[in-house]
């Protein structure tokens, strides 16, 4: 599997549209899917329910609480827990494109089950891990069986469609290897399956929905590639690739364009998270119930001269040349995209960044000298311009897609799909 397959669009095989179905969606990972801004000053993006009666959560607290009683309740944010969880913006998203399709929205219920600062596997910190047998893995099973038993007596049916994992910062920093981190999750959506079937008693695919991680901070230790190179990208690469492992893991791109929160460089601002929440949500929406969805990826790299290199993506994308969206000034000449040499060959550098009016979906580099060695491959978003997440010093390129993904309702925000972190084969040079 040196290289990765493109992720193919997929279609749903259930039918989420029947009369007595209530469709479930389940955040599972860390800090960033519970909400994780710390600023004081940053308030909620949804203190009231935007989809009341239809987009539900349970009321419970983010551990199990003696003598709870489970209750269903409208999704919103609460103001004094600072906090905007990505599941609001993803039942948004869903909400909206039902309505769109159909004309009429349906029951969507959330379920939240994450601890902060935790690693896949575990063994960092008190509680943590995200694999069947961990806290936050029973405590997700925990609260599918009580929407079950609330569900049951109206006559409806729950069905799991989608764990959405906001998740591998703290694995990305740590310099953990990005194989052995897709594997794992595949492995945690295989299981959540055959456990969640367990309790509703569907037949349904259960899908996984992953981005790609984005930043570093001082922890990070550099990991090792498929290609053999330190590579900071790693885990966000095999993010992308997880789908090698299981189909039915989906990667959404990068979040690499967001705002962290104020004086905290390893959490998103809230309104950021609100927007992650949206761009789950379409992808989620047209892998359940339209046609699918694939992430901003390259198509076709080839040489059209002896040093300029055509890069072409799968659809039509802009070249952002402010800062306004992301910080593209720091990225300099090359926007974002580097060559990586065979190991003991110098790497040439990316001396132009052209696109004439006929390239809609890519553009042309142009290098020092080609490189001279086979094994030399493009990397994009593979270097960060200082430390922390998002827009300004993450790993990060300066395209996205020319239509935009969705629009926040809330301030008409235009979202876009952001080109992935990926590490493509250059082919042979011409002499």
């Amino acid at each position: 599997m040196d290289e990765p397959l493109i992720q193919a669009p997929y279609r749903w095989a259930g039918d989420p549209f029947a009369d007595d179905v209530i469709v479930a969606v389940i955040g599972l990972g860390q800090s960033w899917i519970q909400g994780g801004s710390k600023a004081p000053a940053d308030p909620v993006c949804t203190p009231e329910p935007e989809h009341p009666g239809l987009a539900l959560e349970l009321d419970t607290r983010p551990r199990p609480t003696p003598g709870y009683t489970p209750r269903l309740v409208d999704l919103h944010e609460r103001f004094g827990s600072r906090r905007e969880r990505p599941l609001s913006g993803c039942a948004d998203a869903i909400e909206r494109g039902l309505l769109a399709m159909t004309g009429r929205a349906r029951p969507l219920i959330t379920i939240t089950s994450a601890r902060g600062g935790s690693t896949l596997k575990g063994g960092l910190i008190p509680n943590d891990g995200l694999t069947p047998g961990s806290f936050v893995y029973q405590w997700m099973l925990t609260q599918v069986g009580y929407v079950v038993d609330l569900v049951r007596p109206q006559g409806k049916r729950l069905i799991v469609v989608s764990i959405v994992a906001a998740h591998g910062e703290t694995d990305a920093q740590l310099g953990q290897p990005g194989r052995g981190f897709a594997e794992g999750w595949s492995e945690v959506r295989r299981q959540a399956e055959a456990d969640i079937r367990g309790l509703t008693g569907q037949s349904e695919a259960v899908l996984l929905h992953i981005y790609q991680t984005t930043g570093l901070n001082r922890r990070f230790k550099p990991a090792t590639p498929p290609e053999g190179r330190h590579w900071i990208g790693d885990v966000a690469w095999w993010q992308l690739r997880i789908t090698e492992f299981d189909p039915l893991c989906r990667c959404v791109g990068p979040v690499y364009w967001i705002e962290r929160g104020e004086g905290d460089p390893v959490h998103a601002g809230n309104r950021s998270l609100r927007r992650i929440g949206l761009q789950f949500g379409r992808y989620v929406f047209e892998d359940i119930f339209g046609s699918g969805r694939e992430a901003l990826r390259i198509k076709e790299v080839a040489w059209v001269g002896p040093r300029r290199l055509r890069v072409e993506y799968g659809r039509e994308i802009a070249v952002e040349t402010d800062d306004r969206l992301v910080n593209v000034t720091a990225l300099g000449i090359a926007k974002g995209y580097a060559i990586a040499c065979a190991e003991g060959e110098d790497t040439p550098a990316i001396t132009g960044f052209d696109r004439s009016d006929g390239q809609s979906r890519g553009f042309d580099l142009t290098l020092e000298r080609a490189p001279r060695a086979p094994g030399a491959r493009l990397l994009a978003a593979s270097h960060p311009t200082g430390l922390g997440i998002g827009r300004d010093t993450s790993a990060r390129t300066a395209v996205r897609s020319l239509p935009p993904l969705d629009r926040d309702p809330q301030d008409g925000f235009a979202l876009h799909d952001w080109a992935c972190v990926e590490s493509v084969a250059l082919p042979a040079a011409d002499d």
